[in-house]
């Protein structure tokens, strides 16, 4: 008995998939990609992640907007709001726990966690073998200064801090 409060004007059966759709509004793709949903005979229902959380006491263990007490059939993350790490640490707990629940998650939150960390990604691209600029990604002032000046020695190296202590490093 799934039903959304937004269907995106999409009707169709009530045994037809319902593909969440992760936005923080409707917007043109959205309409665009529940559009294509339908003309695939998949349902679509927007899904408002800060709408969402945990719920134990439920069957799902989980309280998805605008699903009641189902969950949707699959999730695509279209976007969903960045913010500080406590802001973002719930929705991607959410998109994990659809994951666990055996719902396929497109852009799910562990491709999202690897995605946003620069210095993650080019580990991962590093790993797997893909071309990738040398890469390191450090804390602390100290540690920068020491791989400044040895990298600088043959070469010019392009440098971009993430730091809050913003002190020269130099070039060595």
């Amino acid at each position: 008995m799934r039903r959304s409060p937004e269907r995106f004007g999409i009707d169709g059966p009530a045994s037809q998939p319902i593909v969440g759709l992760v936005v923080d509004r409707i917007d043109w793709h959205a309409r665009e990609v529940a559009s294509a949903l339908a003309a695939r005979s998949f349902g679509s229902a927007p899904i408002r992640l800060h709408l969402c959380g945990f719920a134990t006491q439920s069957a799902s263990g989980l309280s998805i907007d605008g699903f009641g007490k189902s969950l949707p059939d699959a999730v695509i993350v279209r976007s969903m709001s960045g913010g500080t790490f406590e802001a973002v640490t719930l929705p991607l707990g959410i998109l994990h726990a659809l994951r666990e629940r055996g719902i396929m998650v497109w852009n799910d939150a562990r491709a999202i966690e690897r995605c946003v960390d620069e210095s993650m990604t080019s580990f991962l691209l590093s790993r797997a073998g893909i071309a990738t600029p040398p890469t390191w990604a450090v804390e602390s002032y100290d540690q920068a200064r020491a791989i400044v000046q040895d990298e600088t020695k043959d070469a010019a190296l392009v440098f971009l801090s993430h730091c809050s202590d913003h002190r020269d490093v130099g070039s060595g």
